[in-house]
């Protein structure tokens, strides 16, 4: 992955309990996944000096009102559609193992299967 080119990743919730969690089903791809695409990068974004947890952008809070009624998204969902905003607004690709995110247009998404 190069990172002046490629889109920072935004692992959802799933992909880091898979990280975390021998045990967990899909514990294999999560590590497949971090190993391939994440790894290298973060660790030399780690080392960086100033590297800081990145804040929401004013606009992912708008964008996340607009998927929320455009998509009429059940409460389950809701989750999603902020991390989807949150993506969108920064120029992220999401990772998930999650199919729901499919129905969010304009979200580089990346499904681990």
């Amino acid at each position: 992955m190069n990172a002046l080119s490629d889109p920072a990743d935004l692992p959802d919730l799933n992909v880091w309990l898979a990280l975390a969690a021998t045990h967990h089903p899909h514990h294999a791809q999560a590590v497949t996944y971090w190993e391939q695409q994440a790894s290298a990068l973060l660790q030399e974004f780690r080392r960086q000096p100033g590297v800081a947890m990145a804040a929401p952008e004013h606009d992912s809070w708008d964008l996340f009102h607009a998927l929320l009624s455009t998509a009429a998204l059940p409460g389950r969902l809701h989750t999603d559609a902020y991390l989807a905003a949150l993506a969108i607004s920064h120029g992220w690709r999401l990772v998930s193992f999650d199919r729901d995110f499919k129905r969010f247009n304009g979200l580089n998404w990346l499904q681990i299967s």
